[in-house]
Order: C-alpha cells, then sequence, then structure tokens
C-alpha cells in the first residue's frame, strides 16, 4: 500500500528562487504526476499587484490555483501558464507556494488497493532469508499476487509511472477475487533489469467545477485527463523483479 512518492513534496517561486534549475526540476516531476493523476498540485500565494503599471498598481491579492490540463487554473476561470508564473515571481511581482496533495477518496472509508506476494504472510525457512519469493520475470507474463480494495478499471504504476496492462482476478470479480489473488500483466517490460518498486493508491478524479480541497483529506481529488467526478483506482505492486536476459545457447 501507498501513495505516489510526488505526495507532499512543495516548492516556492518567488525572486530567489525561480531562476534555479532544481526547482524547475521538481516542478516538471510534480505536473508530470499531477497529469497522470497520481497528486494535486495546489498553488497559493501572494500576487503583489506588479502585474499592472503604475499609477495602475493594485493591493496585494491572494491567489489559489490548481494545475489543470497543462495550466494553474482559479475558480473564476482565469488561468495562468507556467511561463507567466515565473515571469512575475522573476519580476518579484508573485510568491507562490506549489504543494502536491491528495484526492479525496483517500481517508478511511476510501482504503488503498494493497499488493503483496502469494507467500506473504510466511516466516523465512533460514535466518536472513526473504520471506517470500517477489514475481521474477525473464519475459513478460503474468503475475499472480493477493490484493485486496482493488476496483475495476485500476491503474498500473511501475516505478512511479503509470504503464498500460491489465489487472484482474484469478477467480471472481474485482474487487472481490477468490482468495485475494489477482493477476497482473504489463504490456511491456522496464527496458532496465533489476528491481522494480511499485506501490498502491486510489484517487479520485476532480470534477471540473471543484475548486477547495475535500474536508475528507488535505487536499482536492486528483485531475487527470478527463476531468470527470468518478473515483479511479491506482494498482501497482509491492516489488518485482526483471533479470538480464540469459545468453542464448543457440549457435
Amino acid at each position: 500500500m501507498g501513495f505516489s512518492g510526488a505526495l507532499g513534496r512543495q516548492l516556492t517561486l518567488n525572486a530567489d528562487t525561480v531562476a534555479r534549475a532544481d526547482v524547475a526540476d521538481l516542478l516538471d516531476a510534480l505536473e508530470q504526476s499531477a497529469s497522470e493523476g497520481g497528486i494535486v498540485l495546489h498553488a497559493t500565494g501572494i500576487l503583489l499587484g506588479g502585474d499592472q503599471p503604475f499609477p495602475f498598481r493594485t493591493d496585494p491579492r491572494p491567489l489559489s490555483l490548481f494545475y489543470r490540463g497543462g495550466a494553474y487554473r482559479a475558480a473564476n476561470g482565469r488561468f495562468h501558464s507556467r511561463r507567466g508564473l515565473f515571469n512575475l515571481a522573476a519580476a518579484g511581482d508573485l510568491v507562490l507556494t506549489i504543494t502536491a496533495r491528495l484526492g479525496h477518496l483517500t481517508g478511511y472509508e476510501h482504503p488503498q488497493p494493497t499488493l503483496r506476494p502469494l507467500e506473504l504472510p510466511v516466516l523465512p525457512m533460514f535466518p536472513g532469508g526473504r520471506p517470500a519469493e517477489f514475481p521474477e520475470l525473464h519475459a513478460n507474463a503474468p503475475m499472480r499476487l493477493r490484493g485486496e480494495h482493488i476496483r475495476p478499471g485500476a491503474w498500473l504504476v511501475v516505478d512511479g509511472r503509470r504503464v498500460e496492462g491489465s489487472v484482474r482476478c484469478e477467480t471472481g470479480s474485482l474487487p472481490d477475487c477468490e482468495d485475494d489473488i489477482a493477476v497482473v500483466r504489463l504490456a511491456r517490460l522496464p527496458d532496465d533489469a533489476g528491481l522494480h518498486l511499485l506501490t498502491g493508491m486510489r484517487l479520485a478524479v476532480m470534477p471540473a467545477h471543484s475548486t477547495r480541497p475535500s474536508r475528507a483529506s488535505t487536499g482536492p481529488p486528483g485531475t487527470g485527463a478527463s476531468g470527470g467526478g468518478d473515483s479511479e483506482s491506482v494498482l501497482s505492486v509491492t516489488r518485482m523483479v526483471v533479470p538480464v536476459p540469459r545468453p542464448s545457447l543457440s549457435g
């Protein structure tokens, strides 16, 4: 069980930080995660009135924006591009803190999906041994895992990135798999051999008119690409191993 690795990450745009490469890199990662529905990107700050020339400068006013559709949008329908926010901050006319938040279907009544190897819980046979075998894939094949709270239409997430694939019950239908056994298959394996980490989340898509966090969470639901109000399941596996391909014995 888990959440996006972007959850809780935060940065502030102002005249001192806007030119820093690490700030731009972090914002790239947060915007990508928000676009995939992993988090909700919420920006709050103060517009100092410098967006108007003297003598038309206004009093400082608060901003509350959500990242959706490649722009930072306010409740009144106005939106700011990333470049526009950076320009305002560089001029000293904006101080903005951007935070990665949860969706609203993440409280006690909406448990997160859990996935674990088939053998868990078991005790290791020898001291220091692994308590269970993780899926080890020399070729793309289905993975049998135990899982709970997996909703129909679940997403697959590998190393924090959403990927194509499928998940189903071995027997029964989601979310009530017999013996909690689910079968996961990726459309393609990761390019790099080695250990790949996966977690489980259940988020919601933020309705287009929603502009404030739900009472049930620290933030509004995830936006995703559809803009609808229905919940989505985001599924990922605890760990899987993709070994280096074995050399061919022919020739």
